[in-house]
């Protein structure tokens, strides 16, 4: 999903991590610069990139960052939760994001739009939003205009109208509704600069054609029932064609212009893991022998309880509050879902630590959380059929069988469909309404009746309900990597690279030090290497032969980089791509062979000939049946094969092609039946598709417009210099 698409789908206080060009003048004049100030230059001239000789202050990027790990810091609180936040996710989505709003700002200003800030502000106080217009309605839903004008141009009168309100919480309301008035005026720059561009764009010729979205309307919702013969091409021998040097070079100069390729860098690097030594798995089992030995040793239950309880406090285990059910991790939930408080649970593997789990108190909450299952069916390209298909399948569960295998087979989800379509544990707010109602709705272990929502046809099982909420203790143990551990994998990887410096070549020491070298396929600059664009940094600023000396990747440990091999922007060489030119010609080779052998089928079944005489001619041939839409699509069949199914619905009933070249193989239709939308039916349901098929054209013209224009951009990269890891 595109910048342009998050920001229209993100809450709006999220938004406001994208806000950009306002900043200089409603954030920053807030911030403390005194941490910055003291690195070498002004920070709002220090360049975390440039789009086009424009610069992207490392001084913006990093507050946006701050403010988002704020922000999701903030929402865990609120919400109770305690998961770790990935940061460098945040850091590379929010670079991403500021180069294309650049570049949008530039597409702004190229449009004639320069005096954008104008036109914004008239924006925002003549047509505000409808997100804006909703937070300052009346008790009778009317929008308050006079409110709204006063709060937006001084935002500060926001905190007379929130009355006694405490006034930490006033000035935090304050300054996320300023920034989110940065947002909105982005959300309008881009709105303008989207519909400028799609209107420029369409006028040049872009628009879609009626007759076009007609037949296509038309395609989509007809249906045929055919018999049909398959010669596939992998059914012919290797020892059927001859593929020579010549026939691969002659494909090769005659496509040049589909071998295209990227400028392009390979690393050669060796990993040093960071994982602990001998001696710290001996030390983590020394923990674990003296908790079972404590433990062992209790006379009763309650002692139990005393020792585990110091147990926690010596071995730094976590002590964990009233928690819903639906909030725990599933494996701990395993555990302690129906466990009696006061009994030690352990010991047991879980996450590769070795876990001791201790309910210490219970209690039934306001909110009903609950475990369910789903099934299901995605509307496809006829609803009809596919509520059906979900009746179907509700029968057969209400008839006993089991709802997990049914999930398996059926069901369209592919997350849950492996896991019998479980869901899990949710609240109530977590699915989409429709859902929502039914499952809470329903009764535990009674199938639902069949509920639609956007994704399709869901059936519904309750497992389980439950206010339950829990406290807990937990002691867990693994072996920790210390510092003196790390230090020694330091210096290897230093002496590593030392030698290899000295003159020692890389893969010989690696094999010396029994050390596994691995070796990038070519990568492009916008590649992520080691899950850190330092890599692709370093491989593309250095030459080859370079090598890097021992840095720290997240998930992997000390990495010693060799910059192998690069390669220019242009044609790719012949070598390179010959084995999946020879798997070109000889497919088309191998369809050459069948061309006589399917004609040949085709007369016989234009005569009367079908079965046993086919397999005569061609005994590897497929004879199939079924009903098939003008889409490509045959079952069974990788890819789509266009030339057959519009041959299909080109010939009458009850005839028979002539034999049809596909890119699978030769294939011969019979056809039995088709349904065809008439023009009445079109025209009734044309107005209304017209307008969908526009817009998603509209929607794909301008981010491939827009994907070029970013292609095409200078955009430099100067991350490297402030990050190591990025």
């Amino acid at each position: 999903m595109g910048v342009f698409e998050r920001i229209r789908t993100m809450s709006p206080y999220f938004l406001a991590t994208f806000a950009v060009l306002f900043i200089l003048f409603m954030v920053i004049s807030d911030m403390d610069t005194s941490t910055l100030m003291n690195q070498s230059g002004n920070p709002e001239n220090q360049a975390i990139a440039e789009v086009n000789g424009d610069k992207i202050t490392y001084f913006e990027f990093e507050q946006l960052v701050r403010q988002q790990l704020e922000r999701q810091r903030a929402q865990q609180q609120e919400a109770g939760e305690e998961t770790e936040i990935d940061e460098s996710s945040i850091r590379a989505q929010i670079y991403q994001d500021l180069v294309d709003l650049k570049l949008s700002e530039q597409i702004f200003n190229k449009m004639g739009l320069s005096d954008g800030n104008a036109v914004i502000a008239d924006q925002l106080i003549n047509n505000p939003p409808q997100s804006m217009r909703r937070m300052f309605a009346d008790s009778t839903g009317q929008f308050n205009r006079q409110m709204y004008l006063d709060v937006v141009t001084n935002p500060e009168k926001l905190g007379q109208y929130m009355g006694q309100a405490d006034p930490n919480r006033k000035a935090q309301f304050i300054t996320d509704f300023r920034k989110d008035l940065i947002t909105k005026g982005e959300q309008i720059r881009l709105q303008l600069v989207s519909t400028f561009a799609n209107t420029t764009l369409n006028n040049a010729g872009s628009i879609v054609s009626p007759t076009y979205i007609k037949e296509k309307y038309r395609g989509e919702n007809s249906n045929a029932e055919v018999n049909y013969i398959q010669l596939d091409v992998n059914t012919v021998g290797n020892d059927k064609i001859k593929v020579t040097e010549e026939d691969l070079k002659e494909y090769y100069n005659n496509h040049k212009e589909y071998f295209r390729q990227d400028a392009g860098a390979k690393l050669k690097y060796v990993i040093f893991p960071l994982t602990p030594s001998r001696n710290d798995s001996i030390n983590a089992e020394k923990k674990i022998q003296k908790i079972n030995l404590e433990l062992n040793s209790a006379q009763d239950s309650a002692e139990k309880v005393t020792k585990f309880v110091q147990l926690v406090n010596e071995m730094n285990g976590d002590e964990v509050d009233f928690t819903l059910i639906k909030d725990l991790d599933p494996q701990v939930s395993m555990y302690l879902a129906g466990a009696i408080p006061g009994k030690v649970i352990g010991p047991f593997l879980m996450n590769g630590q070795t876990n001791y789990m201790m309910v210490t108190n219970s209690r039934e909450g306001a909110n009903v959380a609950i475990k369910a299952s789903h099934i299901l069916i995605a509307t496809g390209d006829n609803p009809e059929e596919s509520k059906a298909k979900a009746e179907s399948v509700l029968a057969r569960a209400r008839a006993g069988e089991d709802f997990s295998e049914l999930a398996a087979e059926y069901s369209d989800d592919q997350g849950t469909a492996q896991n019998g379509g479980d869901l899990g544990w949710f609240g109530k707010g977590t699915m989409v309404p429709a859902f929502e109602t039914a499952a809470f709705d329903a009764e535990v272990g009674k199938a639902t009746d069949v509920v639609e929502t956007q994704f399709g046809y869901h059936i519904i099982l309750v497992n389980e309900k439950s206010s339950k909420e829990i406290k807990y203790s937990t002691i867990a143990i693994s072996p920790k990597l210390t510092g003196a551990t790390k230090n020694t994998i330091k210096r290897d990887a230093l002496s590593f690279y030392t030698q290899v410096k000295d003159g020692e070549d890389i893969d010989s020491l690696a094999a010396k030090l029994n050390i596994r070298v691995t070796e990038t396929a070519f990568f492009k600059k916008d590649q992520t290497i080691l899950g850190n664009n330092w890599a692709n940094h370093f491989a593309f600023s250095n030459e080859v032969g370079t090598l890097s000396e021992p840095q720290e990747f997240d998930n992997y440990g000390i990495a010693v980089l060799y910059v192998s091999e690069k390669r220019a922007k242009g044609t790719i060489p012949f070598e390179d791509k010959k084995v999946e030119i020879e798997t070109i010609v000889s497919n088309r080779k191998k369809l050459d062979f069948l061309k006589p052998i399917a004609e040949d089928i085709a007369k016989a079944v234009k005569s009367g000939e079908m079965g046993d005489n086919v397999k005569m001619k061609y005994p590897k041939a497929e004879i199939k049946n079924g009903n098939i839409k003008n889409n490509g699509i045959l079952t069974g069949v990788s890819g789509r094969e266009y030339a057959v199914t519009n041959t299909a619905f080109s010939i009458s009933n009850g005839s028979v092609s002539n034999a049809i070249r596909g890119n699978k193989g030769y294939y011969i239709v019979q056809l039995i039946n088709k349904s065809i939308p008439s023009d009445d039916d079109v025209n009734k349901a044309f107005a209304d598709y017209y307008v969908q098929q526009v817009q998603n054209s509209e929607r794909q013209i301008y981010y491939q417009w827009f994907k070029v224009i970013k292609e095409n951009s200078e955009i430099v990269d100067h991350r490297a210099k402030y990050y190591r890891s990025y």
